[in-house]
């Protein structure tokens, strides 16, 4: 077993109450636990947060215990993020300590706002004096299509994005029971599972779901989910006298699985509004479980999806692209079913959560081969609990 390294790892505060729960605990990280001393820092917060603004203002109101949390630590490695104050403070802290840092960022884009363009001189800054910059592979092409990190540089590093579901022997009985009550037995089922806000672009899928339901009344569609876009998507399923989309409402975990096993077919149809949608961790676990999928161009989780092989991907807001690209897989069952089988091989192949501990010891590894001297800090420590305790 290596030497239990002390490393932190340090993320923007979160609203626990709207976060699915592989957000709310760093489970990512257990199996690294046996190699590593990790210690996360990580703000939770019961009440929504709210803007962008109000995030940064909540962060910094934090910095003076982060910053004697950090230094008292005495860690070997950081690891952070790019676009909040508790990466800024870290980043600021592994120069001045003299010790690797590794950033993971999740943004294939920049988003296109006042105070995201004011921060993208420090963002830029950060990415191209970090030890290492990790993310998925959109992510690189976008740090190297900034001309930031150079193609092939030595300073990039992939990560995959991960959500993978467990299958249980009660979720397959579940999942019959569930097309028993909604009377879908032998139907074939279109999912949306996530958020009913305006960027995920359910609208269009319901568009485009109304002229399949034209043509083939052997088809339905679950919205699977809860926000504010619900009455306004029930009314137009109304308006378009639609009878075949059932509306679930929000659901727990054992329940979600269940879902994604009775559907046929999963569709992620995001649109860019201020950003496109980060990254989509249902197009994964859809996936996981064998399923094909349909997503948009917005979606980063499009990735994983090998057009034609395992799925589609569309044009974002193109109506007539997403039902084209429904009406081939529900119209051949054995395409159907290869889709499915290509879609669990990429997520077995590449996309488990062994191959993420995988890629992050790695990383781990040669952020700390790039350091091999560990100047004292306990004099700088001195002079921060004195300030601290002036503080309090």
């Amino acid at each position: 077993m290596k030497k239990r390294i002390r490393i932190a790892v340090i993320e923007g505060p979160i609203d626990v109450s709207d976060v699915a729960p592989r957000y709310s605990t760093p489970h990512l990280y257990v199996k690294l636990e046996r190699e590593y001393q990790l210690t996360h820092f990580c703000i939770k917060r019961i009440k929504s947060i709210g803007s962008i603004k109000n995030v940064w203002i909540y962060s910094i109101a934090h910095t003076p215990s982060l910053i004697f949390s950090l230094l008292k630590g005495n860690f070997r490695l950081f690891v952070t993020g790019i676009t909040c104050p508790e990466a800024i403070i870290a980043f600021i802290l592994s120069k001045l300590l003299r010790k690797p840092v590794v950033i993971i960022d999740c943004h294939w884009y920049w988003p296109n706002s006042v105070l995201s363009k004011l921060f993208w001189p420090i963002g830029r800054f950060v990415a191209k004096h970090a030890t290492l910059l990790v993310g998925s592979g959109q992510v690189l092409k976008f740090w190297e299509m900034a001309k930031i990190l150079r193609k092939g540089g030595n300073r990039l590093r992939l990560l995959p994005r991960v959500s993978t579901l467990k299958i249980e022997e009660k979720d397959v009985m579940l999942s019959g029971e569930l097309r028993r009550k909604l009377g879908v037995e032998r139907k074939i089922v279109l999912l949306y599972l996530g958020r009913l806000v305006k960027y995920k672009g359910v609208e269009y899928l319901i568009s485009a779901f109304a002229r399949i339901s034209k043509e083939n009344r052997n088809v339905v569609l679950l919205v699977v989910g809860e926000g504010s876009e619900r009455p306004r998507l029930e009314r137009m399923c109304t308006i378009l006298r639609l009878n075949d989309v059932y509306f679930t409402g929000p659901v727990n975990d054992r329940e979600k699985v269940a879902y994604f096993l009775l559907c046929d077919l999963f569709v992620h149809p995001a649109f860019t509004m201020e950003t496109p949608e980060e990254w989509g961790f249902s197009v994964n676990e859809a996936m996981s479980v064998g399923k094909p999928v349909i997503v948009t161009s917005a979606v980063g989780a499009r990735e994983l999806v090998n057009h034609g092989t395992n799925g589609y991907v569309v044009p974002e807001k193109d109506v007539d692209a997403l039902y084209n690209a429904i009406k081939v897989i529900i119209s051949d069952n054995g395409l159907r079913n290869e889709m499915g089988y290509a879609a669990k091989r990429t997520i077995e192949q590449g996309y488990t959560y062994s191959h993420y501990v995988e890629h992050f010891s790695r990383v781990i590894e040669e952020a700390l081969k790039t350091f091999h001297t560990w100047p004292p800090v306990d004099e700088l420590v001195n002079k921060m609990e004195c300030m601290h305790a002036c503080m309090h």
